[in-house]
């Protein structure tokens, strides 16, 4: 996982998950992440973005849960695509700045 906190602490922007994920039985490895950008309210990252919105069981969900302490973050992420039975499961992160 790739992502840029914004200046003002207020957003995740170009998120990007690369690895491995569970896809109609078999494992494929994958880059994706969505086009929007997560909130963050108070050092606390929980969000959901489903991509394309109107996109039914063939639409990516991206399902994110943390929290920001100083330079550091840690939490737990989970991708998946219903229609397609394809998903990540959760997944445990953790980050520092550079």
């Amino acid at each position: 996982m790739s992502f840029i906190l914004s200046s003002n602490g207020k957003e995740i922007k170009d998120f990007t998950f690369e690895g491995y994920w569970r896809c109609a039985g078999s494992t494929e490895l994958i880059t994706a992440g969505p086009t929007k950008s997560f909130p963050v309210h108070q050092g606390k990252i929980q969000s959901i973005i489903v991509e394309p919105e109107n996109g039914g069981s063939s639409a990516f969900r991206f399902n994110i849960n943390g929290l920001i302490n100083g330079k550091q973050a840690s939490g737990t992420f989970r991708m998946s695509v219903t229609g397609l039975s394809c998903d990540t499961y959760e997944l445990n992160w953790t980050a520092k700045s550079l």
